[in-house]
């Protein structure tokens, strides 16, 4: 829920991937049959198979010389071409919309899949590689790092010892297959989903805050997030190598709730603004002492259009089923008081330990109170915004009695 930051070393590797492994075709047997030139024709202006063929052409021209914009350009960007595609190939930007279909070498395709190949984002998602236990050397890592340097181009040393650590340390690599790949010219296929989301470092899920989405990878087993094209692959085709359309994101909000359902090309998007700073989610304690969790939207001047979004993430639906994170947060707050939290802090003062009332009362009650640490724990906005409420008066617990009985209803859940 907060503004994704793509580090330098991550746009570099994807750059460089893209060089090699788009592959972009011109000239192509494309035949269109009687009924979808038909289709395509109701457009103003009338086609022939020829025509198309040459536009064709003209938007692949397009898109290669276009082709780090397109890989790397920031969201902002990304709808500039969009809207150039839709201006300026027309009928390209309609075959996309309406799912045409045409004849390659004879085989019957969507059009859009043709020009999904040729961003090869099925290549990306995979990691042909095993992860193997070895005695860690330091003198292999600069053995890498040199090879690497050496043998390749477009990658600044940063990017180089980042992206060696990831192979060599965390996914245990051995030196002599990374130097094998190197040799081979294929060392960019090292650069994938996978390492993606590894170097992303994004712990939960930004779409929603609920579930983790921290990468694992074994020989026996390897998961991690799925990656959401904020503009869908179906339409938008040769953004879908484009990294800041990729959103690492858990399956529930990919699959079961966004699935082909698409974003208005001016809905938030996680890589420019953080959600966090137009939604708030409030509480209420009812008569019957039952919680009820609401989501308030902040964006009163309609300045960011997010309405959208939270309808897609059910948001407000979705954490109404926290009631008892809430609840045990009121739980936690009543007994962990501001003079209580101060006696603790004088106490390890005492033991020359210096801790802020405030890291005390992170602890004590579980919460984060940085906003740029919201994307590292489950449901941390929700927390965040609970305490945030209740440093305020809870009217419902006015008396000692009401506190009391509300902590011991909480001892007992808990």
């Amino acid at each position: 829920m907060v503004k994704i930051e793509l580090s330098n070393s991550i746009k570099e590797l994807h750059f460089q991937y893209c060089k090699r492994y788009v592959n972009f075709k011109k000239d192509i047997d494309l035949y269109i049959d009687e009924k979808q030139l038909k289709k395509i024709n109701n457009l103003e202006k009338k086609y022939t198979l020829e025509d198309i063929k040459n536009v064709h052409n003209e938007f692949i021209s397009f898109c290669e010389n276009n082709l780090e914009e397109i890989a790397i350009g920031n969201p902002n960007r990304l709808k500039e071409i969009i809207t150039t595609v839709k201006s300026e190939y027309r009928v390209i930007d309609f075959m996309f919309e309406k799912n045409v279909t045409v004849y390659i070498d004879g085989e019957l395709v969507k059009y859009s899949d043709v020009i999904l190949e040729m961003y090869n984002y099925e290549g990306f998602t995979k990691f042909n590689s095993t992860s193997k236990g070895f005695l860690y050397r330091k003198e292999d890592k600069n053995i890498i790092f040199n090879n690497i340097k050496n043998n390749t181009e477009g990658l600044s040393d940063s990017t180089i010892n980042e992206f060696v650590e990831l192979l060599y340390d965390r996914l245990n690599i051995k030196k002599q297959n990374i130097i094998k790949r190197i040799e081979e010219d294929k060392f960019y296929s090292y650069w994938n989903a996978y390492t993606f989301v590894f170097l992303i470092d994004i712990k939960t899920c930004p779409y929603c805050n609920r579930q983790y989405i921290t990468p694992i990878f074994y020989d026996n087993g390897r998961m991690r997030a799925d990656l959401d094209h904020f503009f869908p692959k179906s339409k938008y085709p040769y953004l879908s190598m484009s990294i800041y359309n990729l959103i690492p994101c858990c399956k529930f909000c990919n699959s079961s709730l966004k699935g082909k359902k698409e974003f208005d090309i001016d809905t938030i998007n996680p890589y420019e603004s953080s959600i966090d700073d137009y939604i708030k989610f409030k509480f209420e304690i009812l008569q019957n002492k039952e919680i009820d969790i609401k989501l308030e939207n902040k964006n009163e001047c309609g300045s960011v259009k997010i309405d959208k979004y939270i309808d897609i993430f059910k948001l407000e639906q979705q954490y109404k089923y926290h009631t008892n994170i809430v609840d045990e947060l009121i739980c936690r707050k009543l007994m962990y008081s501001d003079e209580y939290i101060e006696d603790i802090r004088k106490y390890f003062e005492k033991k020359n330990l210096y801790i802020s009332s405030q890291k005390i009362k992170e602890i004590a009650i579980g919460y984060i109170t940085d906003n740029k640490n919201i994307n590292k724990e489950p449901l941390s906005k929700l927390k965040r915004d609970v305490v945030n409420q209740m440093n305020g008066k809870i009217d419902i617990l006015n008396e000692e009695e009401d506190i009391l009985e509300y902590i011991l209803k909480c001892l007992e859940i808990y």
